[in-house]
């Protein structure tokens, strides 16, 4: 076999506008296993897709034997070079023997005939993956696992010397991931095919390749052998996971043991005592979410740009929830459930788990309103598994007013009773404000079978508003919330109406909350508008004494000011809006890259205003490789 050679150099590619790749290097060792390891979403699925060919890159290039594969003719790249893609579809009702014999197209000319030579290639490729008893079934007919070797058998059959596969694993059993794993290797060890492959499986990764590769947001962090790479840092900094690395006592390679956030913990025993009664340790009280406490969901939607709006759901979620994308798939994770997106089809294909069945309805609710919004005028079809079955949304709190006063001229506080105060104590700062018609009886929303709110309409129509709650006070059983005064001609400002003509005694509900919890961090840079104040005042008030602040607060002038009360540090810097040369609109923006880039590396950055400010400052992180989850960046308003 002919030893090839391939590498990526300066590699940047992504889809549309979204960058997922920033300027790589890889060279891949010739007649090698190698492995690419990192979380969700890093960009391991895209860099195979780029280095096939499927995916141009928007910089740099891929070479195979110093030239570009991208000049290269498909058939005569397709003899050399093989991808197994993640999730590929097969052609409806074709049979396993006719699917991995497409494996053997780059081999037949315009008139070449089958041979006996593809005869032995498809029968060796089916031998290899145990599934020469399948040959005559249809595909769709297999289950995952099974279909996975028949995709396996297929790119056996083409008879690459480069190998490039993306979770080769995928939908498996332990045994047959192994036994994959041990083919591969096989094919490796008898043939030389140099074998590219993406794997979650940090501990088999370490152990089946020769040359592991660990990426983090788009870029290589760091390669070499399993000994350099599987370390405790690697995996804090790609992961953001603390863990022990230990030797494995069966090939002596690295083994990664993580160390979870819900610890599990034995009950200390005696000699000759029964085996320990483990313990799940939660966070913040919530429960450990384990396979029996899933309560599942899937929904279709059928937006008219499904493509687009994966990529809203991509860039407006990263601020809410931990997002991974691997390719056409994104999940959405936080410790009450996941979601996962598919797109397949022009469709997106959706699948819910959270902890309980309330979670789950507010889930749904949450994701079908979002897809609405990312719609806009498009038409959008949204299908759900089981029918909606709560005639009233779960979270809704009325709450009455207590009393309202200007905090500054342009701030005015709200107080509000509060008597189920409990599910405000958690963290969560954001809520929705419902608020009924003065004179007539509140009519709640419930849910549309598409999942979205059904909002009462005519007489009984309710103005909703997102607000950011100031304080709890559990003792009292009260919510404070801060409303901006920002009066302008021609321009409607129900939410600040309320608060401006509140009266005591005032029934309101209030939707959540969710949303926004306050960073865990030694150190924050905070920065913000007049928006942001009451979320970052929060903050300082409710941190450890040991936390360091900075802040950088936009405000329309000295009188809008406000004194932040807190037990640790802080140290604020006060822009005046009123004083900026006329037509400035980034002052905030580039006061805040500026402080940015003079922070420490584990400092927090907390950012909230307006949507272009945040835009321009979250591409700034991005730059500077700033960690995912030591940032916070949403836009609370949008100019125009």
């Amino acid at each position: 076999m002919t030893t090839h050679t391939l590498a990526a150099k300066a590699l940047s590619a992504g889809y549309g506008d979204t960058a997922v790749l920033d300027g790589l290097d890889l060279d891949v060792p010739p007649g090698r296993i190698t492995a690419i390891v990192g979380a969700n979403a890093c960009g391991k699925s895209t860099l195979l897709r780029a280095m096939s060919r499927l995916l141009s890159p928007q910089n740099g290039q891929v070479l195979l034997d110093g030239k570009s594969i991208h000049h290269m003719p498909p058939r005569q790249l397709a003899k050399t070079l093989g991808l197994l893609p993640q999730s590929p579809i097969a052609p409806e009702g074709i049979t396993v023997a006719d699917l991995v014999g497409r494996g053997r197209h780059p081999h037949q000319g315009m008139f070449s005939r089958w041979s006996r030579g593809d005869d032995e290639a498809v029968a060796a490729a089916l031998e290899m993956t145990k599934t020469v008893g399948l040959a005559e079934r249809p595909v769709d007919e297999l289950s995952g696992g099974q279909r996975q070797r028949v995709w396996i058998a297929m790119a056996l059959a083409q008879r690459t010397d480069l190998l490039l596969l993306d979770e080769p694993t995928t939908f498996l059993d332990v045994s047959h991931q192994i036994e994959v794993l041990d083919l591969l290797t096989d094919l490796n060890h008898s043939r030389g095919t140099t074998i590219v492959m993406v794997l979650h499986d940090l501990n088999l990764a370490a152990r089946y390749a020769d040359h592991l590769v660990a990426m983090a947001l788009g870029r290589l962090h760091v390669c070499g052998p399993a000994e350099e790479v599987l370390t405790e840092e690697t995996v804090r900094h790609v992961f953001g996971l603390d863990s022990r690395i230990i030797s494995d006592p069966i090939s002596g390679r690295p083994i990664m043991l993580p160390i979870g956030r819900h610890r599990v913990t034995a009950e200390p025993t005696g000699t000759g005592a029964p085996p320990p009664i483990l313990k799940r340790q939660s966070s913040k009280g919530r429960p450990f979410m384990n396979a029996a406490q899933q309560f599942k969901l899937s929904g279709v939607a059928l937006p008219k740009d499904a493509f687009g709006m994966l990529e809203e759901v991509c860039e407006h979620f990263i601020e809410h929830s931990e997002v991974q994308r691997d390719g056409d798939l994104v999940v959405l994770k936080n410790e009450d459930g996941t979601a996962g997106i598919r797109l397949k089809d022009g469709k997106l294909l959706i699948d819910l788990a959270c902890t309980t069945e309330e979670t789950l309805q507010g889930t749904r609710v949450m994701l079908a309103e979002h897809l609405f919004y990312f719609a806009g005028d498009d038409p959008l079809e949204l299908t759900w598994s089981n029918p909606t079955t709560l005639a009233r949304l779960p979270n809704i709190h009325e709450v009455t007013v207590i009393s309202a006063e200007d905090v500054t001229p342009h701030m005015r506080r709200v107080r509000f009773s509060c008597p189920d105060i409990e599910p405000f104590t958690g963290g969560d700062m954001h809520v929705r404000i419902l608020v009924p018609p003065k004179g007539r009886a509140p009519v709640w929303p419930g849910l549309q079978e598409n999942g979205r709110v059904a909002w009462p309409e005519g007489d009984d129509e309710l103005l909703v508003r997102v607000y950011t709650i100031r304080r709890v006070d559990r003792d009292r059983r009260e919510l404070w919330i801060d409303f901006l005064q920002h009066p302008a001609d021609g321009v409607a400002t129900p939410g600040a109406d309320f608060a401006r003509d509140a009266e005591p005694g005032q029934l309101v509900g209030l939707l959540g909350p969710g949303g926004g919890d306050a960073p865990t961090a030694n150190s924050i840079l905070f920065v913000g508008d007049e928006s942001a104040l009451p979320a970052i005042a929060r903050i300082a008030e409710e941190v450890p004494s040991t936390t360091r602040m900075k802040a950088i607060i936009e405000v329309a002038d000295a009188a809008e000011e406000q004194p932040l009360a807190t037990s640790g540090s802080i140290d604020i810097r006060w822009l005046h809006r009123n004083s900026y040369v006329a037509g400035s609109t980034n002052v905030l923006a580039e006061a805040g890259k500026e402080a940015i880039a003079n922070t420490e590396g584990q400092t927090f950055v907390w950012v909230a205003c307006e949507k272009e400010d945040v835009r321009s400052i979250r591409k700034f992180l991005k730059s500077r490789g700033h960690d995912r989850k030591m940032m916070y960046a949403a836009w609370y308003w949008e100019r125009n």
